[in-house]
């Protein structure tokens, strides 16, 4: 069973956001690396009912022009020329021509398709995305122990979106990020 804790801070911390550049940094330095998020979606039903969907995404990136994401049933192929949606549930599927590179991609369909791509943030993240992406609560929750690493845990908000990081400390830190859809009420 879940808790629902009123509200984050005030105002972001910038301990809290420098996390997140700091991921950002490190994971636009990899030549490639798989990322996988567990996430969950709050639907409410005619009752009134918020009922809560697990759902995976695995992310692999190979820099700087090849991407997979599969979410659920649905699979991005990006080839560093076309991109692909597949979906296998319905057998589906489309092709798109693609400027190459993996940011220009992400560019391109937040700019022409008005579309954000899973995760895209992270592929990015800089001193000025938290404010692009609306975070208006970001804050340091504490160490904890994930298996046999010590991580710092955080709790951000975005419209519509709490979401949460773990961030280990040394040289390799992302170990576990997860999304909640919907609020709280």
């Amino acid at each position: 069973l879940g808790t629902c804790i009123k509200g984050l801070a005030a105002q972001p911390d910038p301990k809290a956001l420098a996390a997140l550049e700091q991921t950002g940094r490190y994971l636009h330095a990899l030549p490639y690396f798989t990322l996988n998020v567990d996430s969950f979606t709050d639907r409410i039903v005619e009752t009134g009912q918020a009922i809560e969907t697990p759902q995976h995404t695995q992310v692999l990136s190979l820099r700087p022009d090849k991407l997979q994401v599969t979410v659920g049933v649905q699979q991005f192929f990006y080839d560093g020329k076309r991109f692909t949606l597949h979906d296998s549930g319905t057998g589906h599927y489309a092709t798109i021509q693609t400027p190459a590179g993996i940011d220009p991609l992400f560019d391109q369909f937040t700019d022409r398709y008005g579309i954000a791509l899973p995760l895209a943030d992270l592929f990015a993240w800089d001193a000025s995305t938290a404010g692009k992406v609306g975070v208006d609560g970001a804050e340091v929750i504490g160490k904890e122990r994930i298996g046999d690493q010590t991580c710092i845990h955080y709790a951000y908000r975005q419209p519509s979106i709490d979401w949460q990081l773990w961030v280990r400390e040394g040289a390799k830190p992302l170990r576990k990020f997860v999304c909640h859809r919907g609020r709280c009420s």
